[in-house]
């Protein structure tokens, strides 16, 4: 199915993925939520996915996702209630890292991207990775091999020297 396919690509691009939440995430866009690896949402956003109101069940994999997220009571609200989440609850049950103000959230999703964009590139895709399979109790070999080659690279003793010299690192991804 298109939408299962579209939410494992953003599950799976070895990028970390930021979402911002205005207005209504309902259905895909709730899942989208759950797929994504930061989320932030507008105080007032209002998030759910009313599938038992419409007589469909969603995917497996965004069933896992959400249940790893919020936990299995809270996506049984979501899920088997229908229950629709304000933005704060959604921080609060750990669907979005945050909610801010409204007229705060592209910034501070703008924010977020320059701290991980700030970072080693090998490193944020090994840790990433690493995230993802810890919760599909997965099998840790790529993400040692990840872990191994950011000890290799360049980016490794850039940062252990920014650090000496109390400088921003200039991260190359190498």
């Amino acid at each position: 199915e298109p939408l299962e396919e579209a939410l494992t690509a953003v599950a799976d691009h070895p990028l970390p993925v930021i979402v911002a939440v205005h207005g209504a995430a309902l259905g895909a866009g709730c899942q989208l939520v759950a797929a994504a690896d930061l989320a932030v949402a507008a105080a007032d956003a209002r998030l759910g996915i009313p599938s038992g109101r419409l007589g469909i069940v969603i995917g497996f994999a965004n069933i896992e996702r959400l249940v790893g997220l919020v936990g299995p009571r809270r996506a049984a609200e979501l899920l088997v209630a229908g229950r629709t989440a304000s933005g704060e609850e959604a921080a609060a049950w750990g669907l979005v890292n945050e909610a801010v103000p409204p007229d705060r959230l592209n910034g501070r999703v703008l924010e977020l991207a320059a701290e991980i964009a700030a970072s080693a590139p090998l490193s944020v895709r090994g840790s990433k990775r690493g995230i993802r399979v810890a919760l599909a109790d997965g099998h840790p070999g790529d993400v040692e091999m990840m872990a191994a080659a950011a000890f290799a690279s360049d980016d490794l003793k850039e940062g252990i020297r920014a650090f000496r010299e109390r400088r921003s690192p200039h991260f190359r991804g190498t």
